[in-house]
Formats: structure tokens, C-alpha cells, sequence
């Protein structure tokens, strides 16, 4: 949980669609699919985002609760550490929203804090996926009212984000566990720190054993090239070489205690980012996947529907319903 801990503390963080667009809102047909879902909900209607992380489709809610007068009570609720309304205090407007959910920190699905049969829905996106199933759907079925309406979008093992998180999760466990990237680039810090006092900035940028072992790590990275040669890898490969570049663009007196921390922190993103998509990779749903849910569904008297939809480009999901 650490690692999700990690990502949703990170300020401007509002999903978990794509690391990329983290910052961003639902868009497209997920922000369809859902407005959808939400608009036909009765008003006043008591509503549990799933899995929340930091309030990206609770915020959704809010956004049609105000312009359909919905007067939603919006509940938000999430396994890890979180406080939204705190990693937007440099984003006010969105702040501003996020303060009128009620935001639920270290609760995950399978452990819900609410009474019997006091939900008119529970939607999920990419969350519910990440729960023990027959726990979570045990819980779902209990807190909602008779009638109350589940949903969730979830995580596809065909999609191509999918196949991508599988590719970066192989290399970055490859390139910190199996490879002196990190190692030897911090050797190099530690001698930068040793000689530059003695050299100056110019005289270490011309220091032998410094360019000796700087060349070690390019060509270790130039190396992983050709082992990871596939176009989901490159996008990895890239941002590992550019942050490795940075260090080495930085090396001189002024930068020496910042670029230490640099690469300090880039570590642990990428350990954490490591984690977390390898649980996509390992949670996307599978059609046998959907059977056994539809199985254990059933065992509650719920009837779930499963559609495949195209959430972008190349990237499908599923959408998962159910009525009480």
C-alpha cells in the first residue's frame, strides 16, 4: 500500500488513468459513460466513490450533482493514506470542490464503515478491481438500499495500457534490481562530491575516472536498448536516460546537494511506480475474470452486466452494473 500511498500524496494528482495525465480529470467516453450512470440517479441520492484515490470521479459527481441540481451527498473512500483536499491547496478551484466530498482515508472496499442498506450507489473506477472480490462484492451488496445501482470501470487484460504497464514494470524491475544504473551513477555523486572542491566544476567535467564511469552508465543504458527494444519500453527507457542526464548535467558546486536528492527521489518513484503497475497489470480483468464475477454476484441475487467499451485509442476497460 506504501506505493499507493506514494502516488496519491503527490500534489496534483486527481486519477490513476495514466501516470502521464494523472492531473487531469476524467475525459472522453469515461466522462460520458459516468455522467451517464450518475444523471440517472435520483435526487438527493447518497453516492460512494470506490477506491477513490484522490477524487477524481467523486469530483465528477459533484460537477453533475450542481449542473442537474442532483443535490448527490457525495462519500469517498480508499485503501491508502489520503487527504485530496490538501494535495490541491495549489489548485483552489479544484480544492474548492473537493471540499464538498466527504473523503474517507485508509478504508478499503472489503472493511466499508457504513451502515446497512444506506447507499443509493457505489461506483468504482479502477478501483473495485483491486479488492478481494468476494469480500468487497459482500460489503457493496450490504451498504446499498434496495434498488441502490452499482458501477464500476474496470481495468481490460486486453487493453494496450495493459500491455504497456506488463513492458514497464519488467524493465524498471530489471534496470534497479539487476543492472548498476543507480549504483554507479551514485558512486559518481559521491565522487563528485570528493573531487570537485579539489578540481572545480570544469576541471571535474574533464576528470578521467569521471568520464570513465559516466560512459559505464550510458552504455549500460544504450545496452538496455537493445534488450527492451519494443515501442512500450522505449517511452521508459527515454525517461530513465533523461533523468540520469540530468545528474550528469548537474554535477558542480552549485548543484551537488539538489542533484543528490534528485536522484534520491527519482529512485523511489520509479520503485513505486514499478508496484503500482505491475498490480494493473496483475488486476485487469479478464473475460474468466468477469465469470467468476458474475458467479459471485449472483450469490448476492445481483445480476451483473459486463461491457467491453473503448475508453481511448487502443485502451478498452470494463464497465461493470448492477441494481439491488
Amino acid at each position: 500500500m506504501d506505493h499507493w500511498n506514494q502516488y496519491w500524496n503527490s500534489p496534483g494528482v486527481l486519477n490513476s488513468f495514466a501516470e502521464g495525465e494523472s492531473n487531469e480529470g476524467y475525459r472522453g467516453t469515461v466522462h460520458k459513460t459516468w455522467q451517464s450512470l450518475l444523471s440517472d440517479l435520483n435526487k438527493g441520492s447518497r453516492i460512494l466513490d470506490l477506491g477513490c484515490g484522490n477524487g477524481g470521479l467523486a469530483l465528477l459527481a459533484t460537477e453533475v450533482s450542481d449542473a442537474e441540481n442532483k443535490s448527490f451527498k457525495i462519500e469517498a473512500a480508499d485503501a491508502a493514506s489520503i487527504d485530496p483536499v490538501q494535495q490541491f491547496q495549489q489548485q483552489p478551484a479544484i480544492a474548492k470542490k473537493l471540499e464538498k466530498i466527504t473523503f474517507h482515508s485508509d478504508m478499503p472496499a472489503e472493511q466499508l464503515k457504513f451502515e446497512d442498506g444506506s447507499l443509493d450507489a457505489v461506483v468504482s473506477q479502477f478501483g473495485f478491481e483491486y479488492s478481494d472480490s468476494k469480500k468487497s462484492i459482500t460489503e457493496i451488496n450490504r451498504v446499498l438500499k434496495k434498488g441502490g445501482v452499482f458501477g464500476a470501470v474496470c481495468h481490460n487484460s486486453n487493453s494496450a495500457i495493459t500491455e504497456e504497464c506488463r513492458a514497464g514494470a519488467e524493465f524498471i524491475d530489471h534496470l534497479l534490481n539487476h543492472t548498476p544504473v543507480f549504483p554507479l551513477t551514485e558512486v559518481i555523486l559521491t565522487l563528485a562530491e570528493q573531487a570537485i572542491p579539489q578540481l572545480g566544476d570544469k576541471g571535474f567535467q574533464e576528470y578521467k575516472i569521471y568520464r570513465v564511469q559516466r560512459n559505464s552508465v550510458m552504455w549500460i543504458i544504450q545496452t538496455l536498448r537493445k534488450q527492451f527494444n519494443s515501442a512500450g519500453h522505449k517511452v521508459w527507457l527515454d525517461e530513465v536516460e533523461g533523468r540520469i542526464q540530468t545528474v550528469f548535467n548537474n554535477l558542480d558546486s552549485k548543484h551537488l546537494t539538489d542533484i543528490r536528492r534528485f536522484l534520491g527521489f527519482h529512485y523511489e518513484q520509479l520503485n513505486g511506480q514499478q508496484k503500482r503497475i505491475q498490480e494493473q497489470a496483475n488486476v485487469a480483468l479478464s473475460e474468466k475474470d468477469i465469470e467468476q464475477l458474475t458467479s459471485e454476484f449472483k450469490t448476492h441475487g445481483l445480476n451483473l452486466n459486463a461491457t467491453e467499451i473503448a475508453l481511448e485509442e487502443g485502451v478498452t476497460g470494463w464497465l461493470l452494473t448492477a441494481t439491488k
